[in-house]
Parts: C-alpha cells; structure tokens; sequence
C-alpha cells in the first residue's frame, strides 16, 4: 500500500461552489499558470505518484458543510482517478483545509478525533510555557485531521495524523528587527503545535503515521538556536516519528519557492511522512517526487513539467508491505 502526502498550492482556487471552476483560462494563484493547467497537472501528478491514499494539503475550502470533500470527489470523478473518496475532519475557515482523497477499494477511512484533555482536541485551545515564565494560549489554524483507517488488502487498522503547521516567515515585516520579533513569535506557535501534537502521538499505542506539511526542518534558522530545537526535533525526539530524510536534509527538499529578493529558487525540506516504531517495521519505502531529483521523474520532460505547474511542494509518499 502506498500512501502520500501533498500540499496543493490554494487548490482552493480551481473551485467555485464545491465544483471545478469552468473559468478555465483564468490565472490561476500559481504565477503564469491558468486554473485549466494547474488543474490537469495537479490531475496528473496523483496518477504518476499512483498512491492508494493522498492527505491533501491546502485542499479547497469548506465554505458549507460537505463543500470540501464534493470538490475532491468530483475532480477525482472529472479526471478519472481511481482515489474517488474524500474526508475532512475539522473545518479551518482559511481557505486551506487538510482532506485525504482514497481509493476506497483499496482503504477504509474515518474521521476519529480524539477527546482531551489531556492534550486538548486539536480544535480547542492548550495553554504552553514555551521560552518564558509564563504560558501563553495556543490554538491550531488547521487543526490536524485524526483518521482510523484500514488497509483492505492486508487486514489491517493503523491511524494517521494529517498535520498543516503554522508559516515561520515573518509575513508584514517592515524591517529587519520586526521580521526577527515575528519570526520569533510564529516559531514559539510553530514549538507549541508540535508539543500538543507529540503529546497526542505519545498517547497512541496503534501503528501511526504522521504527515503533512510542517514548515520546519532540521537546521533550518536561527531561531532554532533561540529556542533550543524545532519542531521536528520535538516530534522525533527518542525515536518517536521517524521519516529518514531528516537525516541529510540538503539532498531532500520537498518544495520549492521563488524568492523575489534574490531572484533565484530556493528549497526546503518541509513536507514528511513519519511513522512511529510499530508501523516502521512495516514500511519498505520512503520516496519524494522531487521533478529533479528523482529519476523516474527525470526521465520524462512532460512528467517534469506536471510537477512545477501542480504545486510548489512535491508529494512525499511510503510504501507500506
């Protein structure tokens, strides 16, 4: 079974009510690319990687109850993928949801969010001593999707965590001393998720994984040394998670952004699948679908071009025996 994790760059905006907008020539939120093109690479994308499951990452918005995952379903069914089932768990409100689109031949998917409160459902509020004396209350913008899951094939139940934590850039910055105080406060929000959603790992005693989007990787700022570690360090901490990518970091990124400053692109290794011990004895491979990095991608120039004009993040996906 193979199951991947991909951040959609405001897939949100390829849809209007629920369903694929038909203004097809328009520009899409991705720079030069039309909502027609991004749709059709994004379409593609899914079938190259060919996983059995994808938690998607900024996933159209649930504007109304059951938005989100009609959108998903009817791409799925407008382009003929085998992944025609979708989930959502808590709603976020900011455009960007985290969904996991299935192919239910294949898998069984349910929503399980656990109750608190100790840690706090992740759609609550967790007050957090982070670097000071006193503790500061934290919320999840995109509290993280819990899902029990079966594996049909080989008999099994496991459960997943879909994770979307918060931006360390200092978004509004006028200078340089406001963009260290932002940066600052945005990974304190960043070292509080990763502490609540590590507690809610500690808890599980089942085969988990936890995937996503994180923001953060090993050595990524300063700031780590501010504080004393990441986020990524919190979660892998005595060999909680484990993806292995995070030991050699600057051969994996996972995503790609144009920085407007310097004019140049520049990669970060953000986006992991982490298992914790029981599911990673089961877990025969790791693969990011990195368009340069990877040879099958590599091979073939149009299989290149569907994964710059998707998204600016690849898809990183395990393959579980």
């Amino acid at each position: 079974m193979k199951i991947a994790s991909y951040n959609v760059e405001w897939m949100n905006t390829l849809f209007h009510d629920g369903k694929i907008d038909n203004n097809h020539n328009e520009w899409s939120s991705r720079y030069g690319v039309t909502k027609q093109d991004q749709l059709n690479a994004i379409a593609k994308v899914l079938r190259i990687v060919d996983a059995d499951a994808f938690l998607i990452l900024e996933a159209p918005n649930e504007y109304e109850t059951g938005a989100t995952v009609r959108a998903l379903e009817g791409f799925a069914k407008h382009f003929g993928l085998r992944q025609t089932r979708a989930v959502l768990g808590t709603a976020s409100g900011t455009d960007q949801e985290i969904a996991f689109l299935y192919d239910p031949e294949k898998i069984s998917a349910e929503y399980r969010p656990h109750k608190g409160p100790n840690p706090p459902k992740f759609s609550d509020e967790y007050k957090l001593k982070i670097d000071g004396d006193h503790a500061e209350t934290y919320r999840f913008s995109k509290p993280p999707l819990e899902l029990d899951l079966y594996d049909k094939i080989a008999q099994r139940n496991f459960k997943l965590i879909g994770a979307h934590f918060k931006t360390k850039a200092p978004h509004g910055a006028r200078n340089d001393e406001q963009a260290k105080r932002y940066g600052l406060k945005n990974r304190r929000k960043q070292i509080a998720q990763a502490t609540w959603l590590r507690a809610q790992v500690a808890r599980i005693q089942e085969p988990l994984i936890v995937a996503g989007d994180f923001n953060d990787g090993p050595g990524h700022d300063e700031l780590e040394r501010v504080l004393g570690q990441s986020s990524i360090d919190i979660l892998t901490a005595g060999g909680a998670l484990w993806d292995p990518s995070i030991k050699t970091p600057m051969e994996n990124t996972t995503a790609r952004f144009f920085n407007r400053e310097d004019k140049i692109f520049k990669e970060a290794l953000i986006d992991f699948v982490f298992v914790n011990g029981k599911m990673r004895e089961n877990v025969e491979k790791w693969e990011i679908w990195h368009p340069f990095h990877n040879p099958k991608i590599c091979a073939i120039s149009d299989w290149q071009e569907a994964f710059l004009t998707a998204s600016d993040h690849y898809p990183v996906s395990i393959y579980i025996t």
